[in-house]
């Protein structure tokens, strides 16, 4: 048995919430700052915590053995602030195990990204502080594969109703008969993990003992990816390989203050082509637990919509 606590309750967030309370050997605190009646229905201890307060964090996880972040903010300053006020708090409190805010890609992307900057002084913190840790990196969501899918239940069950944006790698420009920009050589592989698999992973490994990394989900290229759509959709598609260099001058031509989602699908491209969304699953072979696979999701979401008679 864990005594496990976590922090975000978000789209990921939720999935691991509900995957440790099917796991009953283990008991489970969510730190909150606002109450979440709802979480409690669901089994959960909560505790209000308030980062101005960083004693009622380190309150909220006294006896606690495993804390697991998921919280993410998009001012760079504050997610590092409040991320290594965590690390501290949970020092403090004798946790023994923590696992920081990653939940993306390789650490190689983190450093050579100017979007998640934040992340390289967070994980220096952490190593510092001697508590044991791993990063759970499960590279790019197989969800976003399903952006602009033609069966019209993907919104509410791929996407929890929320609109996504799209980002590398995606279809809908096949979809919709256009050509499809392929990063590089489409040879390089890159991982693929199912959200709700993220939360069985991680769930499934608080009772074994965690590596400093924890790459996880499948492993394809962009070049698989095409035979698997078209295979799924009946239809083809007109690849466009962007050989590296060319994205790295689209990043430069992008200025220095470009809206973030131009600026992150850019480096997206570039980090894809470069193979920095790669990590061995090791935390498959951890745990045991097969996720879903590129076919098996692909299948679900392009194939042709059947129309009624």
């Amino acid at each position: 048995m864990v005594q496990v606590a976590v922090i975000g309750s978000g789209n990921l967030g939720i999935k691991i919430i509900k995957a440790i309370l099917r796991r009953p050997q283990h008991t489970l605190k969510v730190l909150s700052r606002r109450p979440r009646p709802d979480i409690e229905a669901e089994g959960a201890e909560v505790a209000i915590i308030d980062f101005e307060n960083p004693s009622t964090i380190v309150n909220a996880l006294t006896g606690i053995h495993t804390l697991i972040s998921v919280v993410f903010d998009y001012d760079p300053a504050n997610f590092e602030r409040t991320q290594i006020i965590l690390i501290d708090a949970a020092k403090e409190a004798g946790v023994t195990r923590f696992a920081p805010s990653e939940w993306c890609w390789s650490e190689e992307f983190n450093n050579y990204s100017d979007w998640y900057t934040p992340k390289r002084a967070i994980m220096k913190h952490v190593r510092e502080s001697g508590l044991e840790y791993t990063a759970f990196r499960p590279g790019h969501y197989l969800n976003r594969l399903a952006f602009g899918s033609p069966h019209p239940e993907v919104l509410k069950l791929v996407f929890g109703g929320s609109q996504p944006f799209e980002i590398e790698p995606s279809f809908s420009a096949a979809h919709r008969g256009e050509v499809l920009e392929v990063p590089g050589t489409g040879n390089v592989k890159f991982n693929l993990t199912l959200i709700s698999d993220i939360g069985e992973l991680v769930a499934e490994s608080l009772d074994k003992k965690w590596a400093p990394e924890s790459g996880m989900g499948v492993v394809t290229t962009y070049n698989e990816l095409i035979q698997i759509w078209e295979k799924a959709s009946g239809r083809k598609i007109t690849p466009k390989y962007v050989p590296l260099e060319e994205l790295e001058q689209r990043l430069k031509d992008a200025g220095p203050n470009p809206h973030w989602s131009v600026f992150l699908s850019l480096e997206f491209k570039v980090g894809l082509a470069k193979g920095y969304f790669y990590m061995p699953p090791t935390l498959n072979e951890l745990t045991g637990y097969k996720p879903t696979t590129v076919e098996e999701f692909v299948a679900r979401w392009w194939s042709p919509v059947e129309t009624k008679a």
